[in-house]
């Protein structure tokens, strides 16, 4: 397992996306739900850890402000 830094991403990534060009189509789609679960899953956590006492509506308006973030802003 490859511990992510700022330095070897690139890397890293390039390496998993050629492993899932191997995969068949429902493998692949199914391996990249699982990835958004857990990036939505750690979005969460990471609210949470800086607002602890955070409600669930505030909690919904803050994800919506960083995991559905539109880049072209």
């Amino acid at each position: 397992m490859h511990i992510i830094n700022k330095k070897n991403r690139k890397e890293v990534l390039l390496e998993k996306s050629k492993r899932l060009k191997n995969f068949s189509g429902d493998k692949t789609l199914n391996a990249m739900l699982q990835l958004n679960r857990l990036n939505l899953e750690m979005c969460k956590s990471s609210i949470k850890i800086k607002n602890p006492k955070i409600g669930e509506k505030e909690l919904l308006k803050e994800l919506k402000k960083v995991y559905w973030k539109d880049e072209r802003t």
